[in-house]
């Protein structure tokens, strides 16, 4: 589509005279575009025009709805301010939205008493992401489950519900390229240590490999069932969370080798030839399922597993057979849906709906436990592994709230802590990446919305 000048769409009359001569859809397309192109303030619009879709049952009243009046509200309570360090507002209304009932049901809903004065619309070119935050990107219009930010810290990637692929610029918050899977659910996400290719992990069980800079698939394959195939007495009880959370690939230190987990076997792929090199089996003496996995040489992959206790098993590549085994003990929950080794493979971190655990590889005794877990698979590592986030649903007497929390490892000590309600965050949060330099946090919303929070020095 022709992409509007980025001065149309800083303009609120414009906006309002689009709206009403072809309907919200057609907007919203045209500054989402606008947003991917320009990022800046256009993306504050875009992120103020995708709020008013929330929840998803008002969407066919919009076309007819006091767009004025619902975007003074949205710009209030979003991400963007002319006064960045200044309090956000919470306060808003539905009474935008009664234009756009048929007429049997306007006249059933009563107008506010008093009527709502919504706020000033402000100035759109003076719009700047609210302290903390420093970038925000709209990146599809439906739940973000994965993110990552590339090694070299100049892009980031986003893979979401609705089946999109998304790759962002980091510095300039505008779209390098999309890659659209043609079936829903893109679950996870990598980008290549050498930066040229995506690789992304679908609800279905198929991998493709994307080129980054066109978002073109350059292969696809299917990964190993997540059902085991085994008699259910080989398999010992284990933790309890959602598989489909699960980090099911991992990567060479060279880059040049994808291993892909399902539950009984994990198939490891040659990236350049994207040739599977090796099927690494289960015995039928070791429980299925497996919890994270990661390559702790370029001939060498370790699995976590998904029993209790949890599995730490070593695989030889060229021989396809375990050489080393251990036991972690599991969370007092026994509840874990993510987790995360660090670089330098001495910690293992996992989460799950009420708490995070850190051990260490080499002792079966958890390091720190803390009673705050994850929302989806909102749980990241720092590269210098001296840093954990997660992001959870927390219930307080007044009412529930979103919290990210960033904390040391391994002891897990709390370093900060941010509603995401004060960042124009709608939803829960159910990704997270931190940037190389540590410095910066890239919190996934599920709303569509990626935001970059910018954390204080150490």
């Amino acid at each position: 589509m022709n992409v509007p000048s980025r001065e149309a769409l800083l303009d609120i009359e414009w906006l309002i005279h689009t709206h009403a001569a072809e309907g919200y859809e057609a907007l919203l397309r045209a500054v989402r575009a606008g947003a991917e192109a320009y990022g800046g303030p256009v993306t504050a619009v875009a992120e103020a025009l995708l709020r008013l879709r929330r929840p998803a049952a008002i969407a066919r009243f919009l076309d007819a709805a006091d767009v004025r009046h619902g975007l003074a509200h949205a710009f209030a309570t979003g991400s963007w301010s002319t006064n960045p360090g200044g309090p956000s507002s919470a306060r808003s209304c539905g009474e935008w939205l009664r234009p756009g009932f048929p007429a049997d049901r306007r006249a059933a809903v009563p107008a506010s008493e008093p009527r709502c004065e919504p706020p000033a619309l402000p100035d759109l070119r003076r719009l700047q992401p609210l302290e903390p935050l420093d970038c925000v990107w709209v990146g599809h219009v439906d739940g973000i489950w994965g993110c990552e930010v590339s090694t070299d810290g100049r892009c980031m990637v986003s893979a979401s519900r609705d089946g999109d692929v998304a790759v962002w610029d980091m510095e300039s918050g505008t779209l390098i390229a999309r890659g659209r899977s043609g079936e829903p659910e893109v679950r996870d996400c990598v980008v290549t240590r050498d930066g040229r290719r995506v690789i992304s992990v679908h609800r279905s069980g198929r991998i493709t490999i994307w080129d980054l800079e066109t978002m073109v698939p350059v292969a696809a394959f299917a990964a190993p069932s997540l059902t085991s195939k085994r008699p259910a007495s080989s398999s010992a009880s284990g933790v309890c969370g959602s598989l489909n959370r699960r980090r099911r690939i991992a990567l060479s230190p060279d880059g040049g080798r994808l291993a892909v987990a399902g539950a009984d076997i994990i198939d490891v792929w040659d990236l350049e030839r994207v040739d599977r090199v090796a099927t690494l089996q289960f015995e039928p003496g070791l429980p299925s399922g497996v919890l994270a996995l990661f390559f702790s040489s370029n001939t060498a992959v370790v699995t976590i597993g998904a029993s209790d206790p949890l599995p730490v098993l070593t695989w030889d590549v060229a021989t396809q057979s375990v050489v080393a085994h251990a036991m972690l003990n599991t969370p007092p929950s026994k509840s874990v849906s993510r987790a995360m080794l660090t670089p330098d493979h001495q910690f293992l971190v996992a989460a799950g709906d009420s708490e995070t655990t850190v051990w260490r590889l080499d002792s079966p005794t958890p390091v720190a436990v803390v009673p705050h877990g994850t929302s989806g698979q909102a749980l990241a590592v720092s590269a210098d592994g001296a840093l954990a986030a997660t992001c959870a649903r927390e219930i307080a007497a007044d009412g529930s709230r979103e919290i990210l929390r960033v904390w040391s490892l391994p002891d897990l000590h709390e370093l900060h802590s941010w509603n995401l309600a004060d960042f124009g965050c709608s939803d829960i949060a159910c990704a997270l990446a931190f940037a190389p330099d540590g410095r910066h946090l890239v919190v996934a919303g599920w709303e569509g919305v990626l935001r970059r929070v910018v954390l204080a020095r150490r």
